[in-house]
Formats: C-alpha cells, sequence, structure tokens
C-alpha cells in the first residue's frame, strides 16, 4: 500500500498529470451538482415554494441559466487562473483562427437550421425543449431566451471542448482528448431524447476538431447556439399554432 501511495504522489508531481486529474475531479463536481440545480423545473420547484412569488417562471429561467453559467463556466475558468495558473488563451477563450470559424460557421449554418427544423417534428424533442418552457409563449419571452442561450452554450463549450479537452491534450495527446470530452459531454446529455444523445457523440467529436482546429470555442459556441435557436423557434412557431 505505501508503494502504491508513492506512485501515485509521484505521478502528481508531473504537471500534465497534476492537470489532468484537477480538471476531471472539478469536471466530476460540477456536473454533479449542475445535473441536480442547473435545469429550469429544479428552481420552478424550489421557487414555487414561496406563494409570494410573482414572478416564478422568469425566475426559474434564470436561476437555471445562472447555475449553468456559473458551474460549468465560472468555476471551471476559476480553476484555470487560480489553481492551474494557466492562460485561458490556452483553452479557446480568444479569436483563434477566426477567418476558418466564420467559413465553417456558413458553410455548417444550413445543415444545423435543417436538423433544428427536422427534429422540431419530433414528440420526443416537443416534450423537452425549450429547456425554459416560457419561452414558448410570447416573442420577447423566446428572444429573452435565445440571448441566455448565447451564455449558456458558452459555458458549455468552454467546460467540455475547452476545460477538458486542452487539459488532457497537454498529457495524452488530442486524439485522447476529444474522445474524453465526447465522453462526458455524451454523459451530461442522459435524460434527453435517445437520438439526441447519440447525436451528441458525433457532436462532440466535430466541435472537439473544430475547437483544435481554430484553437478557438466562437465557431463552437455560435454553431451550438445556432442549432438550439433553431429548434426553439420552430417550436415556438408550432406552438402558437
Amino acid at each position: 500500500m505505501p508503494r502504491r501511495i508513492v506512485t501515485i504522489w509521484r505521478e502528481l508531481q508531473n504537471e500534465s498529470n497534476r492537470r489532468v486529474a484537477v480538471v476531471l475531479l472539478t469536471s466530476a463536481v460540477c456536473l454533479a451538482a449542475w445535473y441536480a440545480v442547473g435545469n429550469y423545473h429544479f428552481w420552478k420547484d424550489y421557487l414555487s415554494a414561496d406563494p409570494a412569488s410573482e414572478n416564478t417562471p422568469l425566475l426559474a429561467a434564470i436561476g437555471s441559466l445562472g447555475s449553468t453559467a456559473i458551474l460549468l463556466g465560472v468555476v471551471p475558468l476559476l480553476v484555470v487562473k487560480i489553481a492551474l495558473r494557466d492562460r485561458l488563451a490556452d483553452y479557446g477563450v480568444r479569436l483563434g483562427n477566426l477567418r476558418f470559424a466564420v467559413v465553417s460557421s456558413i458553410l455548417a449554418a444550413p445543415l444545423v437550421i435543417a436538423i433544428g427544423y427536422a427534429t422540431a417534428q419530433l414528440p420526443a424533442f416537443q416534450s423537452v425543449y425549450p429547456i425554459n418552457p416560457p419561452a414558448r409563449d410570447s416573442a420577447t419571452a423566446l428572444a429573452w431566451h435565445l440571448a441566455g442561450q448565447v451564455l449558456w452554450y458558452a459555458a458549455w463549450e468552454f467546460h467540455f471542448r475547452g476545460f477538458i479537452q486542452h487539459a488532457v491534450e497537454k498529457s495524452s495527446g488530442i486524439v485522447a482528448a476529444i474522445c474524453m470530452q465526447t465522453l462526458a459531454s455524451t454523459l451530461a446529455h442522459f435524460g434527453r431524447p435517445a437520438s439526441e444523445v447519440f447525436a451528441s457523440i458525433l457532436a462532440g467529436i466535430l466541435w472537439g476538431a473544430l475547437a483544435w482546429r481554430t484553437r478557438s470555442l466562437l465557431a463552437g459556441i455560435f454553431q451550438h447556439w445556432l442549432l438550439g435557436a433553431s429548434l426553439d423557434f420552430v417550436l415556438f412557431q408550432h406552438h402558437l399554432g
């Protein structure tokens, strides 16, 4: 037993190994907390306990967005800056190869919008999305929802394609890094429609490769947001009849 402890201690003296350990453990804690409190229904049930609350739907949406931004974005960001003392730019928080990001996003946009439209026709997605149900009720609510989703997807992409992917890449290479963050992001989709869970595997690979190619998260954030916005907009139109 002491020999094994010494082996673990020696591995942690390696900067790359230590970075991966800190990142993966942080991610595990953040994702567990996000699974518990990072959704609209948790905040709606929590706030409904106060009969004096007149703005429960709005506050629930803010709670969902805020908890997602903090747990998937802010906490990992602070770990990078304070615990690891790394540059955020190395984790994709920069412009990177902007030309490639723009061109790839323009080419991907028609397909992404088509996927959003097609999935909006499926009952399994109609029962889950938008993740903030009040976004179906008015154009104003939808607009605020879509604006907030930019922050939501920024936190998501940073957590998986930035935080996890960069840490693993430094120790094990880009192939292992993309596979690791794809595994994590796929697990984070559990509870969603089965077709979305399987699609998230391909999405994780593609957006992970895009983040590596551009050295930036911008293209992935935009494309992911466009997919969600297309789905939610079509569902909004369906709801209006």
